[in-house]
């Protein structure tokens, strides 16, 4: 009875401790300043004056375009600074990487670290480390995939957790209700159109337009998911509900560039997603847009949710990530599930 009496304690200690711990992150998170800097920005702390090699290849990894815009923009805005000019103004930025080149650095200590929460929260901080300017030129460039990957997903989990705490319980309900999905879509957008099997969403400002578009039709098989078997569904709901600003004209999928696709799996289902451009025929209007397709909880019916944006004299990029972010949300619910706002 004792020995038993005795497990039982030392287990109440474990979970108080582990709770404890718990909490004590919490807590120092919440005492953190908030994040400096916009949206999409890396502060990049390097003597680029003494290293041509390593500043050639960070050039070369942060001016890559982002994808599938209709003009030229960069995947992140890089700020780099000298090691000699990271100051408090810097510390609290949201994204910092260090370029730390050192000739006396032991071998097995040559790589990428990666810490959080250092001087503000939520941030990301990146350490990357080599004896010398070509080897760490090469460092860069064998991880340059993990560090965009990495801070794009970190900029993106940013504005999901934002969205989650602004959530439209309205709109929630009713994508839930008719597709069975959780999409965390933050207030401020509207329902435009509410009919069978689709849904179209969007947020207007005099700047630029922000739209969702959920949609559903029958699952015969694998073929469905081919590129143009998933555009020619695309441009037949468009066609028939998301008409142009002059007469015959209607929203359609821009031919002369070859959407990109992306196939994964993710918490054991399949997903497709898709970059391109949309264009409206018989007039001028035109933009980004980004699709993912999955297949209902019951595997008859294929599941489409797009974002596109529509914003003729202003930057894309950071519009189109936050619609990546809603589109990042997205679970596939049984019927008989409820969503909850925990997610």
């Amino acid at each position: 009875m004792r020995k038993g009496i005795g497990i039982l304690f030392a287990l109440f200690v474990v979970l108080v401790t582990i709770q404890g711990c718990n909490e004590d992150e919490k807590q120092n998170k919440t005492l953190l300043p908030v994040i400096t800097g916009k949206a999409g920005e890396v502060v990049i702390v390097v003597n680029k004056d003494e290293y041509p090699a390593t500043t050639k290849e960070l050039k070369d990894i942060f001016t890559q375009d982002y994808p599938m815009l209709p003009q030229s923009e960069p995947i992140f805005t890089a700020v780099p600074i000298p090691h000699s000019a990271f100051s408090s103004i810097f510390k609290t930025h949201r994204n910092l990487l260090f370029i730390n080149i050192k000739k006396d650095l032991p071998p097995d200590s040559t790589g990428i670290y990666v810490k959080k929460n250092i001087w503000a929260a939520p941030q990301l901080i990146i350490q990357a480390y080599a004896p010398s300017d070509t080897a760490m030129a090469r460092l860069l460039k064998e991880k340059s995939n993990f560090i965009i990957n990495l801070i794009n997903d970190w900029e993106i989990k940013r504005i999901t957790d934002t969205y989650k705490k602004i959530q439209s319980k309205e709109v929630l309900a009713k994508i839930e209700n008719k597709f069975h999905i959780y999409l965390a879509v933050p207030k401020g957008y509207n329902i435009n159109i509410d009919t069978t099997d689709f849904m179209w969403i969007s947020r207007e400002t005099v700047e630029m337009s922000q739209g969702l578009i959920i949609y559903s039709y029958p699952y015969n098989d694998t073929s469905d998911f081919n590129v143009d078997s998933l555009i020619a569904k695309r441009d037949d709901f468009l066609k028939r509900f998301i008409k142009g600003p002059t007469f015959g004209s209607w929203m359609s999928t821009e031919k002369l560039v070859r959407p990109e696709v992306n196939r994964y799996v993710k918490n054991g289902k399949f997903y497709v997603k898709m970059r391109g451009l949309w264009k409206v025929e018989n007039d001028y209007m035109g933009g980004p847009f980004v699709s993912v397709s999955t297949l209902s909880a019951d595997k008859s019916r294929i599941i489409t949710v797009e974002g596109y944006v529509y914003a003729p004299k202003y930057k894309k990029r950071e519009y189109v990530r936050q619609l990546e972010a809603i589109l990042s949300t997205l679970q596939v619910l049984d019927k008989v599930e409820k969503s909850k706002e925990k997610r």
